[in-house]
């Protein structure tokens, strides 16, 4: 007996979804470090102290953890709809924003 909706992948379909999430998660420690690195040149170039800064990877951690799994709500139950992503492209341009208010807010 065959289940019909079974959860679990095999064969090339899960090695598929097995790389893309290591690949998502390394792109994803990249762009945290890229931002860690930049910390001094921001800081420089903004005039800015470390901890107004520090502001800026707390912003942009909180801003990943909220949308990046709101990008699995993208796609509906039906295989050929989909959500555009403008909204949230504009909400995490809005959240830079935000986070870069105590730098340039005096």
């Amino acid at each position: 007996m065959q289940q019909p909706n079974s959860l679990v992948e095999y064969g090339a379909r899960r090695v598929i979804i097995t790389v893309t999430a290591i690949l998502c998660a390394l792109l994803e420690i990249v762009d945290t470090t890229i931002v860690n690195v930049a910390l001094n040149e921001m800081r420089g170039n903004l005039g800015a102290t470390m901890t107004e800064v520090a502001w800026v990877i707390t912003a942009y951690a909180i801003g990943n953890v909220i949308i990046v799994p709101m990008t699995s709500c993208c796609r509906s139950s039906s295989a050929d709809v989909t959500i555009s992503l403008h909204p949230f492209l504009f909400l995490r341009f809005v959240l830079f924003y935000v986070a870069m208010l105590p730098i340039y807010g005096n």
